[in-house]
C-alpha cells in the first residue's frame, strides 16, 4: 500500500476503500492482501526495494507472524507492550549482572569472593534463560504472571546450548528491527527534518479511540508489532479525507 500511496498509479480513495475494517477476519485481510499484489503486478512503475519492505514489514506485523531460530525447531514471537516492558527490565538486569561478573574476576580472589562470582554466574544464567523462555513462548504475554516470579525454568529451556541462547538473541535482534521499522512508518518526516513519532501513551490512547478498544488490552493483549501496524492502516484510511481538508 505504501508503494501505491507513493508511486500514484492507484487513486488514494480507491485505496482507502480496499481496506477491511480492522475487527475483519483473517480472510478479509488476506483478500486485501492479494488486492494489493494485484495492483502492484498490474501497476507500470518500479517498485523500490524501501516501499516493498515496508509493505511486507506491515502485512508480516498483522498476522503477528513469528521468526524462526536458525539451526533450531524454537521461533520468537512479538510480544505486547506491556510484555516488552518487563522484557526491557530483564535485560538491563542481564545487563548490570554480566558487568558485576567481569569486574568481580581476580586471580587472586578468596573462597568468599569465588563464592560470590559463582552466585552472580547463577544469576546471570537465569537471567539470560528467562529472556530466551519468554521470546520462545507462544502468545502475546510473558509465559509467567508478571507480578510473581517466574519459578522453575521448564525443561526445554535448560536443555538450551549456549549457541542455541546466540541464536535467539540474533532472532530477537531480527524482531526489533521489524518494530524499528513499523515506528519509523508512522511518521515518514525524519526526526532530524522536523518529525515527531507520538508518545507511546498517546499511540495507545488514539487507536483505542479509533478501533473501539480500551488502551489496556491494546498493550497487553496485542502485539506491539501489529499495534503499529494497525496504526499504518489507519493513517492509510484516514489519508484521503486529510487530504480532502
Amino acid at each position: 500500500a505504501a508503494t501505491l500511496r507513493h508511486r500514484g498509479d492507484i487513486a488514494a480513495a480507491e485505496l482507502a476503500a480496499a481496506v477491511p475494517p480492522l475487527e475483519a477476519p483473517v480472510s478479509a485481510w488476506l483478500s486485501y492482501y492479494g488486492q494489493l499484489n494485484r495492483w502492484l503486478a498490474g501497476a507500470p512503475a518500479r517498485v523500490t526495494n524501501e516501499h516493498a519492505i515496508a509493505d511486507r514489514t506491515v502485512m508480516d506485523a498483522m498476522r503477528n507472524a513469528p521468526i524462526a531460530v536458525k539451526g533450531t525447531t524454537l521461533q520468537v514471537f512479538p510480544k505486547s507492550f506491556t510484555a516488552l516492558v518487563h522484557l526491557a527490565e530483564l535485560d538491563v538486569q542481564l545487563d548490570g549482572l554480566t558487568r558485576l561478573y567481569w569486574s568481580a574476576q581476580a586471580a587472586d580472589a578468596t573462597a568468599a569472593e569465588r563464592d560470590t562470582i559463582e552466585a552472580i554466574a547463577a544469576a546471570l544464567a537465569r537471567a539470560g534463560a528467562l529472556l530466551v523462555w519468554a521470546w520462545t513462548s507462544p502468545g502475546r504475554g510473558l509465559p509467567w504472571p508478571a507480578t510473581e516470579s517466574a519459578g522453575e525454568l521448564p525443561l526445554s529451556i535448560r536443555e538450551l546450548t549456549p549457541d542455541d541462547f546466540l541464536a535467539v538473541h540474533d532472532a530477537v535482534a531480527l524482531m526489533h528491527a521489524r518494530l524499528q521499522s513499523l515506528a519509523v512508518l508512522l511518521d515518514p518526516i525524519r526526526r532530524e527534518q522536523g518529525g515527531q513519532r507520538p508518545s507511546w501513551s498517546g499511540l495507545f490512547h488514539a487507536m483505542g479511540m479509533e478501533i473501539g478498544t480500551p488502551a489496556s488490552e491494546l498493550m497487553e493483549a496485542q502485539s506491539l508489532e501489529a499495534v503499529l501496524a494497525m496504526a499504518q492502516l489507519q493513517a492509510a484510511r484516514n489519508a484521503p479525507a486529510e487530504a480532502a481538508h
